[in-house]
């Protein structure tokens, strides 16, 4: 973590920094700019979990907000490593956008999801690797493990989506009162959403952390990465993604949970 640590000073400089055009920003200020922006986001975090019991509502405020700066700090993070995220057609929105800060975290929610099945499996596989090896070689039985965990998976990344579709709404109704959504937020509430932000920030931070380590290996794999994003034109298909999103009366959310429930019934048609 030696080079993202932040003084608790720097924190200070935000505001200034927050005037300067992101899009516009050298790559060699990026990681700089991006050290600042993780500071006002821990300070957020603390500044939350100061209130939670006084005003959880006000707490979950801030953790989302805490939640989209690392997200503005983990795309200037890669373009520093010489990613072109920044380049993207519509991308600077993310930076003026609630909406489309939040869908990349959702992104990074399934991401955790995915990580941490990585996770049981390798030790599952410390346990017993003959047991486990015998699966991959029995095709049926690993049709029907992989279903199965698709079938559960697919329902985690619904569940995450509805969750996700309600940040702007907790936002507002942490720091705002509207006499039509004044629902007040309380302390259990305010935990459980603590729990699933900072899961995020920590899957944001650790590909921060990586990209912000000298590692010869790591490099190889970061250079051969990002000259994948160009020849197979993922920068195109991401900027055709936020032009999407960025439409009027665009449902990003409800066209995530339909796509998922298509696939879903696909596999399901496969079964029979």
């Amino acid at each position: 973590l030696k080079k993202l640590k932040v003084d608790k000073t720097e924190s200070r400089k935000y505001r200034k920094m927050s005037q300067r055009n992101f899009i516009t920003l050298p790559k060699k200020e990026c990681l700089s700019e991006a050290k600042l922006i993780i500071a006002n986001a821990e300070k957020k975090a603390r500044s939350a979990e100061a209130i939670a019991t006084s005003d959880p509502g006000g707490a979950v405020g801030f953790l989302i907000i805490s939640t989209e700066e690392m997200v503005k700090a983990l795309i200037l993070t890669l373009d520093s490593n010489g990613f072109k995220f920044r380049e993207v057609a519509g991308m600077d929105n993310l930076f003026k956008n609630h909406r489309l800060r939040y869908l990349v975290a959702l992104i990074f929610a399934m991401f955790g999801l995915l990580s941490e099945d990585l996770k049981t499996v390798t030790l599952e596989a410390q346990k017993d690797l003959p047991r486990l090896m015998r699966l991959f070689k029995n095709p049926r039985a690993m049709e029907v493990i992989v279903k199965r965990y698709l079938f559960m998976k697919i329902e985690q990344f619904q569940g995450e989506i509805k969750f996700f579709e309600r940040m702007d709404t907790m936002r507002q109704i942490g720091f705002y009162t509207d006499a039509a959504q004044n629902v007040p937020i309380n302390e259990q509430e305010y935990h459980v959403v603590r729990k699933r932000l900072i899961t995020i920030q920590e899957v944001m931070k650790g590909i921060m952390v990586a990209y912000a380590t000298d590692n010869d290996v790591f490099d190889k794999i970061k250079i051969r990465f990002q000259k994948q994003m160009k020849t197979e034109g993922w920068y195109d298909k991401l900027g055709d993604l936020v032009k999407r999103i960025n439409k009027p009366n665009v449902n990003s959310y409800e066209a995530l949970a339909n796509s998922l429930s298509n696939f879903s019934e696909d596999i399901r048609s496969g079964q029979d």
